[in-house]
């Protein structure tokens, strides 16, 4: 069986997009190759996103903040924006087989506020990798 190509899509691919790129790799790597990248990307992972998959044992490995313009004219079987500012912005990405709407918070805007910033980007976490679960059931059939 071929594996399915996912794209995941934020603003900045430093910490949503991030985030669901390295849960899917782990969780999904046997039914999808899993990419990230951002409309706008920031250069790097923010360690928020490096702290919330750390604490569950996944690390970004080979992954980095990259910019759709990498993939080219690329078609991806699954599209999913994890945030309405990158949905808006993507209209390069239509030809995806199905294209998904995941928005979450940002927790690098929490950066600044200590624990605060730490605890949404777990919170984060669990939703993307619920998520992602349910994807991988629904492919798996």
């Amino acid at each position: 069986m071929a594996k399915h190509s996912i794209l995941f899509v934020c603003t900045g691919n430093s910490c949503r997009s991030q985030i669901a790129e390295a849960m899917m790799r782990h969780l999904g790597s046997e039914w999808f190759e899993a990419y990230s990248a951002g409309s706008s990307p920031a250069g790097h992972i923010h360690p928020l996103a490096e702290a919330a998959l750390a604490e569950v044992g996944v690390a970004p490995d080979g992954q980095r903040s990259k910019g759709l313009d990498e993939f080219g004219k690329r078609q991806f079987d699954y599209v999913v924006t994890v945030c309405d500012s990158a949905a808006n912005s993507c209209p390069t990405l239509k030809g995806a087989i199905e294209t998904l709407r995941w928005p979450v918070e940002d927790p690098a805007v929490f950066a600044d506020q200590g624990q605060t910033g730490r605890v949404k980007a777990r919170h984060i976490r669990e939703i993307l990798t619920d998520k992602i679960l349910a994807l991988i059931e629904e492919v798996r059939g």
